[in-house]
Protein backbone atom coordinates (compact mmCIF):
# COMPACT_ATOMS: atom_id res chain seq x y z
CA UNK A 1 0.00 0.00 0.00
CA UNK A 2 1.75 3.30 -1.14
CA UNK A 3 0.68 6.60 -0.39
CA UNK A 4 0.71 9.73 -2.63
CA UNK A 5 3.23 11.56 -0.25
CA UNK A 6 5.60 8.18 -0.47
CA UNK A 7 5.37 7.82 -4.55
CA UNK A 8 6.14 11.75 -4.70
CA UNK A 9 9.37 11.25 -2.80
CA UNK A 10 10.55 8.09 -4.76
CA UNK A 11 9.63 10.58 -7.88
CA UNK A 12 11.91 13.28 -6.51
CA UNK A 13 14.54 10.13 -5.52
CA UNK A 14 14.88 9.20 -8.94
CA UNK A 15 15.30 12.55 -10.10
CA UNK A 16 17.32 14.39 -8.01
CA UNK A 17 18.89 11.93 -5.87
CA UNK A 18 19.09 10.62 -2.31
CA UNK A 19 19.99 14.41 -1.35
CA UNK A 20 17.63 16.13 -2.26
CA UNK A 21 16.09 18.68 0.74
CA UNK A 22 12.70 16.89 0.30
CA UNK A 23 13.89 13.61 1.03
CA UNK A 24 16.17 14.92 3.51
CA UNK A 25 13.04 16.77 5.41
CA UNK A 26 10.94 13.58 4.60
CA UNK A 27 13.81 11.17 6.32
CA UNK A 28 13.83 13.80 9.90
CA UNK A 29 10.12 13.77 10.08
CA UNK A 30 10.39 9.62 10.32
CA UNK A 31 13.17 9.36 12.38
CA UNK A 32 11.35 11.59 14.95
CA UNK A 33 8.60 9.31 14.70
CA UNK A 34 10.53 6.70 15.21
CA UNK A 35 12.49 8.57 18.31
CA UNK A 36 8.63 9.07 19.91
CA UNK A 37 7.90 5.49 19.17
CA UNK A 38 11.04 3.77 21.22
CA UNK A 39 10.27 6.53 24.26
CA UNK A 40 7.23 5.33 24.37
CA UNK A 41 7.47 1.60 24.59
Amino acid sequence: MSSPARSSVSASNAVMGDESPFFQFHEDIVSAQDCKLEAMT
